[in-house]
Formats: structure tokens, sequence, C-alpha cells
């Protein structure tokens, strides 16, 4: 059965691709027909600074294409130091591969052209790999950041993280090509600054950690840098507004709340490993304010935070916006001891079958005269004394006899067979 057109059309694809590579060899020098050998770039590290990603070098090599009429036929440029397979054009009759680079940023050292050394390195060859050595022209940059000068203070010091975000843009890309920069800390300093690569570059500087969410104040000026020599460079920052952190680790809700004066901060309630914020303006003065709930006591560190030592009151940071804040009030239950229990007492009373008032014959015995309740408070009261008052015209010295005191058992305001004598005496005047 004959094939289909479909069949056909696949049988043909296939012989084509099969048949690619001797249609190329049929062109090429035999060797470099198929592709281009791998080219390379080394860096010599004795000057103690080269690239280590490609954004910080321009330099690349060239693999440039003639037919056998000598016309060329393209140019492909590697995408990186070691890439460089590139497939050859079809007619392809000779090649060159070439380094391209910036003399003023760097300089070729040496060079190994198809596995041979060069004694002149010229940064090029022919029908073979290519292998360069490059030493970067370095000098050195010291960077001093700063906040503005205010009246009656001096500049404040910055210490940014330089590997967290400061970079020196490229002066060819304007700074529009963030992936274009050389980051000079990741090198040894010299000469009292980091070491960084010649060339003129925008100083590319975020927002500083923890300084109040600065405006840098002079990014037109660029860093130019020298080689051999020392560069200089000071960034003037102004402060805007400062975030200010309240943090907390173990403290539960109940144990109180934060505020702050001027208003801004109000951490109610505080949670464990929780944080609350507020922006204060920059230079300003802020108080911020623990408030602890019954039973609970605070106080902010005066040691590490930057809280006033003029302020008396524990309770109170009161402390300049000049950075970001992130404080910790230490929230502690109080100790206190129990309350003493209240003293024990003994009330008295006429008890309910108190005698009423009248009047006795001299020579009377028995005679009942007052019934008192006493009742205790608090505890077990014991009584050691009761002293009786006589009042009136009588003579009552003379007048009464004994006085005897009983328990009235019964409570039948008279003394009964049995009940227990408590005390007796005379009254003495």
């Amino acid at each position: 059965m004959p094939p289909t057109r479909s069949s056909l059309a696949g049988r043909w694809l296939l012989l084509a691709l099969l048949a690619l590579p001797a249609l190329l060899a049929a062109y090429l020098p035999q060797a470099a027909a198929q592709a281009v050998p791998q080219a390379g770039i080394d860096y010599a590290r004795d000057s103690g600074v080269y690239p280590t990603h490609r954004r910080e070098t321009n330099t690349h090599i060239v693999v440039e294409f003639w037919d056998k009429e000598n016309r060329s036929l393209g140019v492909r440029r590697c995408l990186g130091p070691g890439l460089c397979n590139y497939l050859s054009p079809g007619d392809v009759a000779r090649y060159a591969m070439v380094v391209e680079y910036d003399n003023s940023r760097e300089e070729l050292v040496s060079e190994i052209c198809n596995g041979v050394v060069s004694e002149l390195p010229q940064g090029q060859c022919i029908n073979g790999p290519l292998r360069v050595t490059m030493r970067v022209r370095a000098g050195s940059v010291a960077y001093r950041f700063v906040l503005d000068e205010r009246e009656g203070r001096h500049p404040v010091p910055l210490y940014p993280g330089f590997g967290n975000g400061v970079r020196l843009a490229f002066e060819n890309t304007d700074g529009s090509n963030g992936d274009k920069y050389w980051a000079p800390t990741q090198f040894r300093r010299e000469n009292g600054g980091n070491l960084t690569a010649v060339g003129e570059y925008d100083l590319l500087t975020p927002d500083m950690a923890g300084h109040c969410k600065p405006v840098r104040t002079n990014p037109e000026e660029r860093v130019v840098v020298r080689e051999g020599q020392l560069t200089e460079f000071t960034v003037r920052y102004t402060g805007t507004r400062c975030l200010f952190t309240i943090k907390t680790y173990t403290t539960p809700p109940e144990a109180g709340t934060v505020t702050s004066e001027p208003a801004g901060l109000n951490c109610r309630p505080l949670t464990v490993n929780s944080q609350c914020s507020a922006e204060f303006d920059f230079d300003s003065t802020v108080r911020v304010i623990a408030h602890p709930a019954p039973g609970w006591s605070a106080g902010f560190d005066r040691n590490f935070t930057g809280c006033s030592r003029d302020e008396p009151n524990r309770l109170v940071c009161q402390i300049l916006a000049d950075g970001h804040r992130d404080l910790s009030p230490g929230f502690g239950r109080v100790n206190t001891p129990p309350p003493p229990p209240p003293p024990v007492t003994l009330s008295a009373v006429l008890g309910p079958a108190t005698p009423v008032d009248g009047d006795v014959a001299k020579g009377s015995q028995g005679v009942s005269m007052l019934q008192v309740r006493l009742t205790p408070a608090n505890g077990v009261a014991r009584l050691n004394a009761l002293t009786l008052r006589a009042s009136g015209t009588g003579r009552d010295d003379l007048d009464l006899g004994d006085i005897r005191l009983y328990r009235d058992v019964d409570g039948d305001g008279q003394v009964d067979n049995g009940e227990p004598l408590l005390a007796s005496g005379r009254l003495m005047a």
C-alpha cells in the first residue's frame, strides 16, 4: 500500500534533520563544523576585587562568522563567561572569538587560543576556543551616611546594612537597569574603604532600615572611583516619620495596655507574641506609657531602649523619635503578701432577759441586776476582765455587798443551780 501524504511528510522531515550535520560539515573546517567550542572568561583573584555575578561586568566574548567568500554571516554574543555553545551557520568557512571589555574598568592579563598560551595576548582566536583571564581595575570607596544637620544638634550617623541594599549602578544605565550594579562591600577594605571597580556610579540607596523612612537629600551626586585612589562619599538623609513598635513575648491579654503621648499607640489588649505600631514625626518627643492591670506590674528598661533616665516613672518611656523603635514593656505578676486577718473582737449588749429597774429592800440577797450578751467576731475571744461602774446619788460601796458574775446557761436572766460562777468582787468606790 503506498504511503499517505502525511506519512511521507513525516519521513522527509526526519531525513532533513538527520542530514543537517553532514550539510554543515561540508562547509566548515572539520572539528568546527557542528558547534562553536566553548569559550571562557576567568578573573584574577590577586587584586582582591572581581565580579561575582554577571551583572557586575559588561565583559563578554563575541563570535563572528564568515563564509567561503569572506562575507560576514553574523555575530553572536555569549550570554555569560562560559556560554558560547552556538551552532554554526550552515555555510560558515571560518569564525573568530573576540573578548570585548571596557579597558577603563578591566584589563586583559592572559589568553589561551585553541589550547596555546599567547605570549602577546590580543583577546582573539581564529577557528578555535578562546579563554582569557581578566583583572578588574579598582579603587576604594568609603561611605558616610548621616542625617542632615538640625539646629542645635550634630549630624546623627547611620549604619546601613551594606549587603542589604547599597549598590553602585553602572553609569551607562542611569539607574534604570536594576540588574547592572556593583555591590562593593563583598570585598576587602583597603586604604580605609571598600575595594570597588573603577568608574562612575549612581549610588542606589533604598530606605535605611531603622532610621525613620529617611529621604535622601543628595541623589544627584555621583560616585567616581579612580584606580588606586580612595573616594569618600557622604550620603545625606532627612527623616520623615518614625515607626514605634510595641512587642510582647509572654504577656497574657489581661496584663495591661500601652498608649502614647501624642496619641498613636493604642495596644489593647496585649497578647503573647504580638505587636502594635504607630508612626510619629521625626525628631519629636514621644512618651510611651504602660498601664498594668490590677495585680500586675510593668516597667521600661532604661539601659538598652533609649528611654530617658530623666523620667522617674518607670511606666513611662520618654524617647526621641530619631529612629525606628522596638520597645517591650516588662509586665509581671505582683507578688503581694495576703492581707492580715481582721482582729478578733468581743461585743457586749444587754441580754434579752436583763432585769428592769426597781427598788430592792436593804439586806436582800441573790438579786439579779444585769444580763449581758457577749458575742465574739473573727475568732475565739477570751474575757479577761469586766468592769462595772455604778452611778447615782447613793453609796454603792456601802449599799452593795458582793457582786458575782455567773454564766447564764439557759439565758433566763436568773442564777440557777449549777450555773458556774465566773468571778466575784466588791465596788471599790
